[in-house]
């Protein structure tokens, strides 16, 4: 399966199943209307999240972005849990949203560290990407939680990667 992270001028969006990159910068319904013609759909990460720079969708951009059929017909799912989320309010208050909008839900990890990979996760019935994109269409999909990492381990261990990527770089430069 493919999918991207593409920087709206609201905030950041997944688009799942497309195969060509889209243009940053788009209003969010501009991009999903761009993934649409590319025959994907999309999910809003990290909705609501607040902090450490995250380009997250208001509610009010969604809301009014669904409003339009074509794009309530694409942007089908939200991120209801994001496991290295600092704002752990904003995982709240985005599975409340999504109740009310009876909109799909997922689960990841956003992991920008090998450890991180799991601790959230989204579940569905069936095992191919043609099984998932039926599940994010239907509402048959299901938020994995794993025990959540503490504040100071999240920003530990993006610390961590980031001076090491850039101890990298340095040695990279230096060849």
């Amino acid at each position: 399966m493919s999918w991207i992270e593409i920087s709206t001028a609201e905030g950041d969006l997944l688009a799942l199943f497309i195969t060509e990159k889209v243009e940053a910068g788009l209003s969010l319904i501009d991009t999903v209307l761009k993934v649409r013609e590319l025959g994907g759909v999309c999910v809003a990460p990290h909705p609501m999240a607040g902090g450490m720079g995250m380009k997250s969708l208001k509610a009010i951009s969604i809301l009014k972005a669904l409003r339009n059929h074509e794009v309530a017909e694409t942007l089908i799912g939200i991120e209801t849990y994001n496991g290295t989320a600092i704002d752990r309010a904003g995982n709240h208050y985005a599975r409340i949203f999504a109740n009310g909008l009876d909109i799909s839900q997922t689960g990841s990890s956003d992991a920008h560290v090998v450890e991180a990979i799991g601790i959230g996760a989204t579940e569905f019935p069936g095992k191919t990407a043609a099984d998932f994109r039926s599940a994010l269409r239907s509402g048959a999909t299901r938020v994995r939680k794993q025990k959540e990492w503490s504040t100071a381990r999240i920003l530990g261990s993006w610390v961590t990667n980031y001076v090491g990527s850039v101890f990298s770089r340095l040695a990279m430069g230096a060849r």
